[in-house]
């Protein structure tokens, strides 16, 4: 089997991820306050006449109050019985709700972090006894006032610990190849898996996707992200190699099977002219480092090998192997073909003689298979 087909047949055989990410991520949650004064659903015990849709939490007024987890301010007002109100929108589909606040330290479309201080604690509305936090839980951003809630405390104490989304960059998505970083924080030392996807996301019909290893040391990254090894570098396929626009997508794969996201800067575009490529190495050499000859490519100080080159009776041949070499595999069939065309057309008539040479044997005879020839050997 031609080394082109081994390498296609073995990209097939990789089954990727096929979806970006998940329903909702996960998110950590932080008790505001551990003092619980009426919890949720409590009725006649706290002199209550329908179950309690909050949780309260009594502390002095005045002490600030924090967010339960990181989110996104969906609403600031004002209840004649909750008094000054603010809504948390937070990642995994889940509403915080603040009531009674004595003031408002954000407004609403702003975003928070897990502790920081969205207002303070008060007595503002007509339904309450005295400074607390109520806090309400739900699905949905009307549930601090209707609708069904969970209890909020059982809710962020079995949510205290939980499975951070991976992260990192996609740097270059160049000819030369697609380069980046990624790394898992809740294992922030171990390499994880980058999926990159050509003409379309994971889970696209257009989608064509190909996984790499972060695992190259990256000193700039000891510093930034506190590991080192945690770079990707992988050589763009043949295929691409066609003058037309590719988009790149790039995604961070989560070890422990939660959201894999895109990698920043992600999607980028790629689009690369026709190439030649290293047999031992599939890394691309550019067409105009290809002589007009066909002969050996020569890159910066020294001949790139070993070369493909393109003729008209055989396609795809080795013109030279470095010395120990002995990889002979084939080139990029569309990337030969559009090499071999351009050359054609900057090239005079052929002869009469080499026009007699390409013409179909005699009816009855058979011409000589296409074979390829060492360096050396010849014609």
């Amino acid at each position: 089997m031609h080394a082109r087909h081994a390498l296609r047949a073995a990209l097939v055989a990789v089954v990727l991820v096929t979806s970006a990410s998940a329903a909702h991520a996960q998110v950590c949650y932080r008790l505001p306050f551990t003092h619980v004064g009426d919890p949720w659903g409590c009725t006649s015990a706290c002199g209550r006449t329908s179950p309690h849709r909050g949780t309260d939490f009594p502390q002095p007024s005045g002490t600030p109050v924090p967010a339960v987890a990181d989110g996104v301010v969906r609403l600031v007002t004002t209840s004649s019985c909750l008094g000054n109100v603010v809504v948390v929108a937070h990642a995994d589909g889940m509403f915080s709700g603040y009531c009674h606040l004595s003031a408002v330290s954000v407004g609403a479309g702003a975003n928070v972090s897990s502790g920081q201080t969205i207002g303070n604690v008060g007595s503002t509305g007509t339904c309450t006894t005295g400074p607390h936090l109520h806090l309400t839980m739900s699905d949905h951003e009307s549930g601090y006032w209707t609708g069904s809630t969970v209890d909020g405390y059982a809710y962020i104490t079995s949510h205290t610990t939980c499975n951070r989304a991976p992260r990192g960059y996609l740097d270059t998505a160049a000819c030369t190849g697609i380069g980046g970083w990624a790394q898992d924080q809740d294992t922030p030392d171990a390499p994880i898996d980058v999926h990159v996807y050509f003409d379309g996301p994971a889970g696209s019909p257009d989608g064509h996707g190909y996984p790499t290893h972060a695992t190259i040391s990256r000193p700039d990254l000891c510093t930034a992200i506190g590991s080192c090894e945690h770079g990707f570098h992988m050589t763009v396929p043949p295929q691409y190699f066609d003058d037309t626009d590719h988009a790149v997508y790039a995604y961070r794969i989560d070890a422990m099977g939660g959201a894999n996201p895109l990698l920043g800067d992600s999607p980028r575009t790629l689009h690369c002219a026709p190439a030649l490529f290293d047999s031992a190495t599939s890394a691309s050499i550019p067409a105009e480092m290809i002589p007009s000859d066909g002969g050996v490519a020569h890159g910066d100080g020294g001949p790139v090998i070993p070369v493909y080159r393109v003729t008209s009776g055989c396609g795809c041949r080795v013109a030279a192997t470095a010395p120990g070499a002995s990889s002979l595999g084939a080139c990029s069939a569309v990337a030969a073909a559009a090499l071999l065309r351009r050359r054609r057309r900057s090239r005079p008539a052929p002869s009469e003689a080499a026009t007699r040479a390409s013409r179909p044997s005699p009816a009855g005879t058979r011409r000589a298979p296409c074979t390829r020839r060492r360096p050396g050997a010849q014609a």
